[in-house]
């Protein structure tokens, strides 16, 4: 019983995040959740970090700064840049997504090629 208690406890905390926006301690991990519970962001210090990380081809600091870009501090061009870098890492997912944005602004070719090797990988929509 104390069990699901406390499952149920974490439950509408982490609700309440959602719902008002919270913060925490430690600045690796979140320091931003929006008030519509949208998504998150990296504090300044862990964004430079992973982006110094990212920049060597870490591709899961790759993820975590197109993830802030995308999720939480929203900003199309660094959304789409880092999501282009994912794509090249290999990411089926992410070249899938690259590729579906790539033919929703008209670059029908470029985009299909992303598709195709996301497919190719056995990605399946």
């Amino acid at each position: 019983m104390v069990f699901s208690s406390k499952i149920a406890q974490a439950g509408i905390l982490f609700s309440l995040c959602l719902i008002i926006g919270c913060s925490t301690n430690n600045p690796k991990i979140v320091t931003y959740i929006d008030p519509l519970g949208a998504g998150m962001a990296l504090s300044d210090s862990e964004l430079s970090r992973q982006k110094a990380k990212a920049k060597r081809g870490n591709p899961i600091a790759i993820r975590s700064v197109y993830e802030h870009y995308e999720f939480g501090k929203y900003d199309e061009m660094e959304s789409t840049y880092w999501l282009q870098k994912l794509a090249e890492s290999g990411d089926d997912v992410s070249q899938y997504n690259f590729g579906q944005q790539l033919i929703e602004q008209g670059k029908t070719e470029s985009g299909a090629k992303w598709v195709q090797k996301a497919l190719a990988q056995g990605f399946r929509p």
